[in-house]
């Protein structure tokens, strides 16, 4: 009888270790899949520099909420500045963009990513699809180079947005002080192309999100 009892203790104490065990798997689970969103709570301003670009930064505001812990904000507005323009290029200078966007921030807890439909340039090269200043914060996309009829195809809004959002979570991800990514199907690969841009996803590979994990780095410009 004494047994009976000893076996039925010993297959309690079991199935309670098997429900803690199984309790513990769950959190860590849980943990890996939050490193994906950062687990930040800062709040993210999407900011349209030109009218036609709101309908963008609106949609883009209401994906990037449900990818990252950021706090979005759409109701700021701002213009390019007219200085960061080059006529004999056309287009605009990323740097000089950027360094006006940090000065709309009320406090370092704040991001901006700002959206335009202007092509934009840097000097070092002819064009970027986007651009970002991790010690300030900001970041710029473009939607120029995105759209399909750029290349001669018809147009698509979905198209566009996609190539958006890819380029949206790279900036925020140089703003999480995340470096570029070696593996071309990262979010975080440096596309040169709008073929390596349709190529990579739209998220962390497995190294980046260990990366963002790690204590906290000094941003990258």
């Amino acid at each position: 009888m004494s047994y009976i009892i000893w076996q039925s203790l010993a297959l309690g104490v079991l199935i309670l270790v098997m429900g803690l065990t199984g309790a513990i798997l769950l959190v860590a689970i849980n943990r890996e899949e939050d490193r994906e969103e950062t687990g930040l709570q800062k709040k993210l301003y999407l900011v349209p520099l030109d009218e036609v670009s709101r309908g963008l930064a609106d949609w883009l505001g209401s994906k990037l909420s449900s990818k990252f812990r950021f706090k979005i904000n759409t109701s700021m507005v701002a213009k390019l500045p007219e200085e960061s323009y080059s006529a004999s290029r056309d287009s605009y200078f990323s740097s000089i963009i950027l360094n006006k966007l940090q000065f709309l921030k009320a406090s370092e807890d704040e991001y901006i990513l700002a959206v335009t439909e202007e092509d934009l340039f840097t000097p070092n090269t002819d064009y970027v699809f986007s651009s970002s200043d991790g010690l300030a914060g900001v970041a710029i996309v473009s939607a120029q180079r995105l759209k399909p009829e750029f290349y001669g195809l018809p147009q698509s809004d979905e198209v566009v947005r996609m190539r958006a959002m890819k380029r949206a979570v790279h900036e925020i991800g140089h703003l999480l002080t995340l470096d570029n990514c070696d593996e071309n199907s990262c979010v975080m690969y440096s596309s040169k192309t709008i073929s390596d841009l349709d190529y990579q996803s739209d998220k962390f590979c497995h190294g980046c999100k260990l990366e963002l994990t790690l204590p906290v780095k000094v941003p990258k410009t």
